[in-house]
């Protein structure tokens, strides 16, 4: 709800509760017989947030923006029962430099605290964590030869508990020479940090019965899975390049190249050393953990197209997108136990239509 607005300011507050009760069926992996079953729990959940924004218009061409996020949960299952709260402040100032650009920048905070309950199959460590991640940007639109040539520039900055600082820059120009058609292409670096479960997790994914992992072994053996303390971002660097036609003033075409280039990306391996554990039942342990031993890339291409038959009807959407194979190598250990490769695939045609009113709209789609 707006609780106040003027000429210059808007202020809005608003907030949700919710909570549910539902069964899942939970895979169970005791180390004592049967070692693999399956059971029927319940997952009860209650959650609330609550959200505050302050915008002032300074200039036609200027704006400030403050937003106060906070969410509350609260969920217990059999498999992890967790508790969190998490505070965001974002900040952000749009404004014209002069006739040529266009700045917006931002700055944010986030703090998280988590609590979890571990059970014997899964568990994160510690179990009571505080995290901060501070991050900012700047984006400038620079308009080169006007209404024909546009070039946008800017970056992201990050600092979060787990990899420190994190860049991520992009380019992007627009050539648009008449009103028939353009053309575009870009350039991006984005990264994906460690979650909290890669970073120290642990859950016991599969337990052998005694004898049947090895003959010689007569107690049972668990594989499980552990976070690592060492993991990095996954890194990506992407290159893209469209053109998009207007044949006609109801119809738009679009075909766009990309071309992602990966680094770090996570696997899951093997450690050489077998643990011998005594709590509860004696078994042994087959340690797995994640690294960062693949890179890789993808390149392909996209084809879309947008139709507005009638007044009261558009054709949002054929889309068919088709990629070259993968192509993701190791680079740590052959003991690598995720791997990607294989033969060009196509998603198939989707049409999306909307056809409605202001006081209905009905929309669907199909595939072929």
């Amino acid at each position: 709800m707006d609780l106040a607005q003027t000429d210059s300011d808007t202020i809005t507050l608003q907030g949700d509760v919710a909570g549910g009760s539902c069964g899942e069926i939970i895979p169970r992996k005791p180390v004592l017989p049967p070692y693999t079953y399956t059971s029927l729990e319940s997952i009860d959940y209650v959650e609330s947030n609550i959200l505050g924004r302050w915008t002032r218009q300074l200039q036609d061409d200027s704006q400030i923006s403050l937003q106060v996020y906070w969410d509350k949960l609260n969920r217990q299952s059999a498999i992890l029962d967790i508790y969190h709260d998490t505070i965001d402040i974002d900040f952000q100032h749009s404004f014209r430099l002069d006739e040529r650009n266009e700045i917006i920048w931002g700055l944010a905070y986030r703090y998280l605290y988590e609590d979890t309950d571990p059970t014997f199959d899964t568990a994160i460590i510690p179990e009571e964590e505080n995290q901060s991640l501070y991050s900012g940007f700047i984006q400038n639109q620079i308009t080169i030869i006007e209404q024909i040539l546009d070039m946008t520039i800017g970056s992201k900055f990050e600092v979060n508990s787990y990899t420190g600082l994190e860049i991520q820059p992009s380019i992007r120009l627009a050539w648009t020479p008449n009103s028939t058609y353009s053309v575009w292409g870009s350039v991006s670096r984005a990264v994906r940090t460690p979650s909290r479960g890669e970073y120290g997790a642990w859950l016991t994914s599969v337990v052998y019965p005694p004898g049947t992992y090895d003959p010689t072994i007569t107690i049972p053996v668990a594989v499980r899975a552990y976070g690592n303390h060492d993991m990095e971002s996954e890194e990506m660097i992407a290159y893209e390049t469209g053109f998009r036609a207007y044949p006609r003033d109801n119809i738009s075409l679009d075909i766009a190249f990309f071309y992602n280039d990966y680094k770090k990306l996570r696997t899951q391996e093997l450690l050489p050393t077998m643990l011998r554990e005594t709590i509860f039942t004696p078994h042994f342990t087959i340690p797995v953990t994640a690294r960062n031993g693949m890179n890789g890339s993808i390149y392909g291409l996209e084809l879309a197209a947008d139709w507005q038959v009638y007044d009261w009807l558009n054709m949002k959407r054929l889309s068919r997108v088709s990629l070259i194979p993968y192509r993701f190598t190791p680079t740590a250990t052959p003991r690598t136990t995720r791997s990607r490769s294989g033969q060009p695939w196509t998603c198939p045609a989707t049409w999306n239509w909307i056809s409605g009113s202001d006081m209905l709209t009905i929309s669907g789609n199909s595939r072929q």
